[in-house]
């Protein structure tokens, strides 16, 4: 019994010994080799980031920044993703921008596909980060523990998109996904996603850091349409905007034309044109970049 008990403990404090080492590994790798170049501003978030802002536009010219959203990112890795740029480089202007469903519905994180998706993140994630995906989905993030974490430098995410991308036909009727985003809405509460969010700009009270909400098409707030939504997006606005060093803009209402649409919250090459545009005025008046 002695015996038994002794293999068992010996064990687990080797399996101990292995997951800590894991984690050393994970928590020295440099994968952002290079990121010193970008120095003034840099964009993060999801596809709202991806097809909002042209970091290529002429525009930018004398203003070196880098669009590094990601398409299908939950605000819960863009936020692990800017801490480590962050920790790596303090730069002068970190622009946030965000769906709402990415703000408010937290199991856009642990879903199969987007865990997956982020498997050469690993590396960001704590203890405590790893016991939060496990209870929510063991079966996904032991899955991503055990596949082979690849570090690597993000790309530009304005590399990643077609710039000739067409209006969807259907524009009118592709709001399945919007009404299953929202209309489940019954009461208001405040995500780990936003949580996460807010505790992260409190993290770096000396750090610039700009939220957009990016432009949404007319039809999206006619499927939208819950009133208790509306409360919980102005209560959780007005604790962002609390923060001294954050400030927050609401693009949503910017462009009207169903023309400068993909589909209801994702704007086309001629949104993208225009909206980098009113980026690029809004960073001018917040004294972010150099006047020319």
């Amino acid at each position: 019994m002695k015996n038994f008990i002794f293999k068992v403990s010996l064990f687990f404090i080797l399996l101990s010994i292995l997951f800590l080492s894991f984690f050393l590994i994970l928590s020295i790798i440099d994968n952002f080799k290079g990121f010193s170049n970008y120095s003034d501003i840099v964009v993060v978030g999801d596809s709202h980031a991806v097809f909002s802002i042209n970091e290529k536009d002429s525009l930018f010219s004398d203003i070196n920044i880098f669009n590094n959203g990601f398409q299908a990112e939950s605000l819960f890795w863009t936020i692990k993703r800017s801490r480590k740029i962050l920790r790596k480089k303090r730069i002068n202007l970190l622009v946030i921008t965000y769906s709402d469903h990415n703000l408010f519905n937290d199991k856009w994180t642990y879903i199969g596909d987007n865990l997956g998706k982020n498997r050469d993140l690993v590396y960001y994630l704590s203890l405590k980060d790893w016991y939060y995906l496990f209870r929510r989905n063991g079966k996904e993030t032991a899955k991503l523990f055990f596949s082979l974490p690849i570090p690597s430098f993000k790309v530009s995410a304005n590399s990643q998109i077609n710039y000739n991308n067409l209006l969807s036909r259907d524009l009118k009727t592709n709001g399945s996904r919007i009404k299953n985003h929202y209309q489940k809405i019954k009461s208001i509460y405040k995500s780990e996603n936003f949580n996460q969010l807010i505790n992260f700009c409190r993290e770096y009270p000396e750090q610039k850091i700009l939220i957009l909400r990016t432009p949404l098409n007319s039809h999206y707030f006619k499927l939208l349409n819950n009133k208790i939504y509306d409360e919980m997006y102005i209560e959780s606005i007005l604790e962002l905007q609390k923060l001294k060093n954050v400030h927050f803009i609401d693009f949503s209402e910017s462009i009207k034309e169903d023309a400068n649409f993909s589909n209801l919250d994702h704007l086309n090459a001629n949104g993208l044109r225009i909206f980098t545009k009113l980026v690029y005025d809004s960073l001018g008046k917040s004294k972010y970049v150099p006047s020319k």
